[in-house]
């Protein structure tokens, strides 16, 4: 290019970035319009290197709130996405204008998710009207349309989107600069009117919509979003409005905590004591880069380096002590090296909770906050150990919910000997909820009865199916029970559910170190909730997990799991094979986690009580 050239395009785009500056600091916006970029790692920080809030971010924290009070969301990591910015910088624009209009099409998150609930009501404050037009497509929720049909996203990305219009009508137009302070937010727009349209289908449909409609052709519904959540989704008002009263599992629990996040679960977790001990001793005395190479723990993380991994071990002993059970999928219980040190040998631990399931006898039970992916609510099961980040479901994040507290500090006698009958431990109950529910049932309930009530109440089909729309949206809630009789029904019920989870076994009686009887069945049942198993490990073979095959019998009810060409479990349900805890189904998943290696007597015996407990389950679900 000519220097002359170079010159007037020079002078061309200075000239233009002037007209877009006084534009955007001195002229009224009316409109701003934009498909803004989905990324949960922004690049436009919220904080300076030094920590200070940036302009963003200081607009940030207005989402951050909700009715006055802070969301108390322990990682609201959702509200940094690059979309969430653009629409609270664009929401900020148009408020200073005083009136004007916002267009957007964006990730749909914001439009159901509880940690988003402070970005609604701010939008409700802000604007006048607000259209949502939800074109879902969301393959990682694994979207389906209302009649079963395929659903596509009309870009070719995992999110699901939704088009945004807000409108904010003038109450006086004000001239500003992006430093002139908000004053025309959250003011003038208390009763917004807010409509809400979902279209589903195939890509090619969808566009064909969106062609033939405009706001005035869209068969909009009207929504009434209330707190504490402002959902701009439509719900049943009345049914809404009784799930509300019920207490929040949260409440009920109120010291609970996600699941231990390993940031290396191949590496940190194993299938033994003994392979996870071997593992510990070799790692710890390698080079940072030999360890890195021989274990395949690819680059470093910002929570875990293998360096840190490494000191944290050897400051521990490394010590045989420190080795535990992890639950790490339902039934399927492994090993780990359990320091408690945060981006130590685990990413984050969560030792303030996790700690209560180590230094004592403990039930916990674990669910998630909210659906996203599968057809509906069953992200539940009780636990007696720590517990991993996705034990109950690869996509949600899951929480534990641990019955007994136990002390921070304990005192020994003056032996200095301490035995688990010495050590006083405190339900993790609030003492509100005992008491309403003793008013109700007329008697105060142990915290065992309470812990299997609601875990009977979360896995009752009618609880499931009344309630789908709200548990797919925040953590669950639990209904009172009518009667006395009904509380006693549940617990019993309960009980049997939490046995065969935790898969106890022994004759009847009492549980160890102080539970109550197991519940099982009176005496003339004579039953185990995991029996002596009735699928009987058949052909000949070195029981290698290879290609593993469901082959339906004559009656299509039951059918054999095979493992590999020659081997197999025999008369497996299919409601057993098929049954789902969250996101798994574990007669599927324990044996796909195990493909390649030899199965030992002790891994049949216990797939074998695995398939009778999930028939037993489903058997328990049906009295329920």
């Amino acid at each position: 290019m000519h220097t002359r050239s170079k010159v007037l395009l020079g002078h061309a785009l200075t000239e233009e970035a002037d007209a877009a500056a006084e534009i955007k600091n001195e002229k009224p916006v009316l409109a701003v319009i934009g498909n803004p970029p989905y990324s949960g790692h922004s690049a436009n920080k919220s904080k300076t290197d030094l920590g200070d809030l940036t302009f963003i971010g200081k607009l940030l924290e207005d989402y951050k709130k909700v009715d006055g009070e802070k969301l108390g969301e322990r990682n609201p990591k959702w509200l940094q996405d690059d979309y969430v910015k653009f629409i609270r910088f664009a929401e900020w624009r148009v408020a200073q204008t005083g009136h004007g209009i916002v267009a957007f099409i964006s990730n749909h998150g914001y439009v159901d998710n509880p940690t988003f609930r402070g970005m609604r009501r701010h939008l409700m404050e802000t604007f006048d009207e607000l259209w949502i037009l939800d074109l879902h497509g969301n393959s990682r929720k694994k979207e389906t349309a209302p009649d079963g049909g395929k659903d596509e996203n009309v870009f070719d990305i995992q999110q699901g989107v939704a088009i945004l219009l807000a409108v904010k009508k003038n109450v006086g137009a004000r001239h500003a600069s992006p430093n002139t302070p908000n004053t025309n937010e959250g003011k003038a727009c208390l009763a917004p009117t807010i409509h809400h349209a979902d279209v589903w289908g195939l890509r090619e449909q969808k566009y064909f919509y969106l062609l033939e409609n405009d706001v005035q052709s869209t068969a909009w519904k009207t929504l009434e979003p209330s707190s504490p959540s402002y959902l701009f989704i439509e719900q049943d008002n009345t049914l809404r409005a009784e799930y509300e009263k019920y207490f929040s599992i949260t409440e009920i629990f109120p010291v609970n905590s996600v699941g231990v996040a390993t940031a290396r679960d191949a590496f940190t977790i194993g299938l033994s004591e003994n392979e996870v001990w071997e593992r510990i001793q070799d790692f710890v005395f390698l080079t940072e880069e030999a360890a890195r190479e021989k274990y395949h723990l690819g680059k470093d993380a910002r929570d875990w380096k293998v360096l840190l991994a490494q000191n944290d071990v050897k400051n521990s002993g490394p010590n045989k002590a420190n080795l535990c059970k992890i639950l790490y999928r339902p039934f399927d219980e492994r090993y780990t090296y359990y320091t408690g040190n945060s981006r130590g040998f685990h990413c984050m631990p969560r030792s303030k909770v996790m700690r209560h399931m180590l230094e004592g006898e403990n039930w916990g039970l674990m669910t998630i906050r909210n659906v996203e992916i599968g057809k509906g609510f069953d992200h539940v099961f009780a636990v007696e150990n720590i517990v991993q980040l996705h034990t109950v479901s690869n996509k949600e994040v899951n929480y534990l919910f641990p019955l007994y507290l136990y002390p921070s500090e304990t005192t020994q006698d003056q032996t200095g000997s301490l035995t688990f009958d010495e050590i006083k431990r405190e339900p993790n109950i609030n003492p509100a909820f005992t008491k309403v529910l003793s008013e109700r049932i007329g008697k105060t309930p142990t915290p065992e009865e309470i812990f299997c009530y609601i875990y009977a109440v979360f896995h009752a089909p009618w609880y499931r199916e009344k309630y789908a729309e709200f548990l797919r949206l925040d953590f669950p809630r639990v209904p009172l029970p009518e009667d006395k009789s009904t509380f006693e029904r549940y617990c019993q019920i309960g009980r049997k559910l939490v046995a065969l989870h935790l898969m106890e076994v022994g004759a009847h009686g009492n549980a160890p170190n102080g539970f109550p009887p197991t519940a099982r069945g009176n005496d003339d049942e004579g039953t185990l909730p995991c029996a002596p198993a009735l699928h009987r490990f058949e052909g000949d073979g070195d029981n290698v997990v290879e290609k593993i095959d469901y082959k339906t019998i004559t009656n299509a009810k039951n059918g054999d799991v095979y493992i590999n060409k020659t081997q197999y479990f025999e008369n497996v349900s299919t409601v057993a094979w098929n049954f789902a805890i969250g996101g798994y189904q574990p007669a599927q998943k324990w044996l796909k986690d195990r493909k390649n290696r030899q199965l030992d007597f002790d891994d049949i015996t216990h797939y074998q009580q695995m398939i009778n407990a999930l028939d037993a389950t489903a058997e328990l679900m049906g009295e329920l």
